[in-house]
């Protein structure tokens, strides 16, 4: 692709919530054992994206969500991603759809690429077929199309597509790369977490490669993920040309943890006492109601008995001096 300008959008709802309701997914994910164990690393899906395009290439990075959590859009802002929400739920005609057209220029003809992350076909337009249109009118001036989709979600219009334009239209399954793009939920560590980017550290050639214009007058709207809200979301740093090498360097791994100190140790042995000794006091408690128990049952016996040696001599008795008044 070169140098030729990319302008990438992609459909988060489509591409991490794939990942983690995917039942095949995690287990690319050596350690992993089911989708709750994986996480999607934002950082390197941006720089795959983007590809290998030189500074000033990448002129935009819009992405549209509905349900997705805000801990993962938040972390889409702070990497330089523009987010597009939409207005009401279901209904995304103002999102990915609009920003995507907002590109066109009526009249010019010129090879630029547009970069599409989703696999459903969801261009925010209510339409069936919209991406069909939408992408076509992209074809009419000469555009180039990438399609980055997770292959169990692919829409086949997406395919179709790649057959009837070869060259101009391309697929590329993110499975191929699930290694890549995909960590085990284990290995995040503070600061990526301070960084504010849900994945592993950021790649320090990230920087050398992902640059948008700062001259770029793209500037679309957009709506708060508090559902329905329409607010402005912006970036701190809009564009890559401001992010400092420092800002992407590879983070160091995170430290083991340290031995627990003594009063620790000690502190815990005394617990674990004072458990044993509750312990053997209840077995003993246990014990002795046992015992009770059992000298009840005896001493119940016992009277049952005296009684029905009282009541038989009773009878012998009465039966004797019967006997002798008669």
């Amino acid at each position: 692709m070169g140098d030729r300008q990319r302008y990438v959008f992609l459909n988060l709802d489509n591409i991490a919530g794939v990942l983690f309701t995917s039942r095949t997914l995690y287990r690319c994910i050596e350690g992993a054992t089911s989708p709750q164990d994986v996480r999607l690393d934002f950082q390197a899906l941006t720089q795959h994206l983007c590809g290998d395009s030189t500074s000033g290439a990448v002129k935009c990075l819009v992405a549209a969500y509905w349900k997705t959590s805000p801990y993962l859009i938040r972390a889409l802002v702070d990497i330089g991603w523009t987010l597009k929400a939409p207005v009401s739920p279901g209904i995304n005609d103002t999102g990915l759809h609009d920003e995507m057209m907002s590109m066109l220029v009526d009249g010019e003809l010129t090879e630029k690429t547009l970069v599409l992350a989703m696999g459903d076909g969801g261009l925010g337009s209510t339409k069936t077929n919209a991406y069909r249109e939408i992408i076509g009118r992209f074809l009419e001036r000469q555009w180039h199309v990438e399609i980055h989709a997770w292959l169990h979600a692919l829409n086949d219009g997406f395919v179709d597509l790649q057959v009837q334009y070869p060259g101009r239209v391309v697929v590329k399954p993110l499975d191929e790369l699930v290694g890549d793009l995909v960590y085990l939920k284990k290995r995040e560590n503070a600061k990526a977490n301070a960084f504010g980017a849900l994945g592993k550290p950021a790649n320090a050639s990230l920087n050398q490669k992902l640059h948008v214009s700062g001259g770029s007058s793209f500037e679309p709207s957009h709506t708060n993920y508090a559902a329905g809200t329409p607010a402005t979301i912006r970036a701190s740093t809009p564009t890559w040309a401001h992010l400092s090498a420092s800002s992407l360097r590879r983070a160091s791994p995170p430290l083991p943890p340290s031995p627990p100190s003594q009063p620790t140790v000690t502190a815990l042995q005394q617990q674990i006492q004072q458990m044993q000794d509750s312990f053997s006091a209840l077995q003993t408690s246990i014990s002795t109601e046992q015992q009770l128990r059992q000298e009840n049952e005896k001493l119940a016996q016992s009277l049952q008995h005296c009684s029905k040696r009282v009541t038989r001599g009773w009878h012998v008795d009465c039966s004797w001096k019967i006997a002798r008044k008669a």
